[in-house]
């Protein structure tokens, strides 16, 4: 695995050979957009720091969060410290790219529940929104393509006041901008998306868990572990994307597409990610099992990304809100996504 180095914003940015003469088409605008639930990764070992790729599947949800870009006389960023790092690093690159040397400024309000480490891709949420705000503000000289890639290259974390090169799926960057379900393969590729059942409730659950503190982006060696893990792991995956899960998609077949979410809770990174808390993910297993079989048709069940967040998708809440109160876990109830990132005004 790569190195791992702290840098400060402006540092380590990676263009891609992308570069715009472009200017500013307008003033401000402002949009909204999703958080998103990663099911699972396909393949741990293609992916590094700073390296995107593994490929995964996940689906976005509607959450209130909202950007604001604007042109200003220098770069400002109204959010909090750690959000600040991320904008002013992806903001950089931007201007970087489209050959910009004004000012930019962006306000930031993510929903409450939206919070780092806890599974629903916050960072990625940030420098997704970033990009293509800046990126619509000079009149979308970029594709969303493009805009993926530079995300995914330059994808960090912040940690200590520091930032560093994460891990990055491309799963992410797809459902911040276009909503739905998607199931991304190695290179950041595109290999299966669509809408995904609109009237469904998707009800997040939060343990009230945190992971074993580090300083790093990533536990190395417990990320070898899981690297072992879906060495055997991912064939089985790709076989019940291919054969199984992809016709259950074509179809719609909410039973069948649960039994095979649920499946990949049992193999590769998804188990292993259970150790990564105190009491080695007992909680989180208790109440995934619980809310699995508390109600008919079975919901839709699984931990989305390291956790500890657990997603459910059912027809109608009322039971699983009825657990997770007995379970003392909070929740957070929402529906799909299918739209991605919407301009509210320009």
């Amino acid at each position: 695995m790569r190195k791992i180095n702290f840098f400060l914003p402006e540092d380590e940015i990676i263009t891609k050979g992308f570069d715009k003469k472009a200017k500013p088409v307008m003033d401000r605008i402002r949009f909204t957009f999703p958080a998103r639930v990663h099911i699972t990764l396909i393949d741990s070992n293609r992916l590094d720091f700073g390296k995107p790729g593994g490929g995964g599947l996940g689906f976005a949800v509607q959450m209130d969060n909202w950007m604001e870009v604007s042109l200003s006389r220098e770069d400002y960023q109204d959010s909090t410290r750690d959000s600040q790092l991320l904008l002013s690093h992806m903001t950089f690159i931007m201007k970087k790219i489209l050959n910009y040397q004004g000012g930019i400024r962006i306000n930031l309000t993510l929903n409450p529940f939206l919070q780092p480490h806890k599974g629903l891709g916050s960072t990625t949420a940030i420098l997704t929104a970033c990009a293509q705000g800046i990126n619509m503000l000079f009149g979308s000289p970029l594709t969303t393509e493009e805009i993926r890639e530079i995300v995914a290259y330059n994808y960090v974390e912040v940690c200590d006041g520091k930032l560093a090169k994460g891990m990055e799926t491309g799963v992410g960057t797809y459902l911040i901008l276009k909503g739905g379900f998607v199931i991304v393969g190695g290179d950041l590729k595109v290999i299966y998306g669509r809408p995904f059942f609109p009237f469904y409730n998707v009800v997040l659950v939060d343990p009230g868990l945190t992971r074993f503190p580090h300083k790093e982006p990533e536990n190395i060696p417990e990320f070898r572990k899981v690297q072992e893990e879906d060495q055997a792991f991912r064939y089985q995956k790709a076989y019940l994307l291919i054969m199984e899960l992809i016709p259950a998609l074509y179809s719609d077949n909410f039973e069948k597409i649960g039994n095979i979410i649920w499946r990949f809770q049992w193999g590769g990174n998804n188990l292993l990610e259970f150790e990564k808390y105190p009491d080695r993910g007992k909680r989180i297993l208790n109440i995934m099992h619980e809310l699995r079989y508390c109600c008919q048709p079975k919901p839709i069940v699984g931990i989305t990304s390291l956790g500890p967040v657990i997603f459910a998708i059912c027809e109608n809440p009322e039971s699983i809100l009825k657990t997770c109160e007995g379970l003392n876990a909070k929740t957070f109830v929402t529906k799909i996504d299918n739209e991605g990132l919407k301009v509210l005004e320009k």
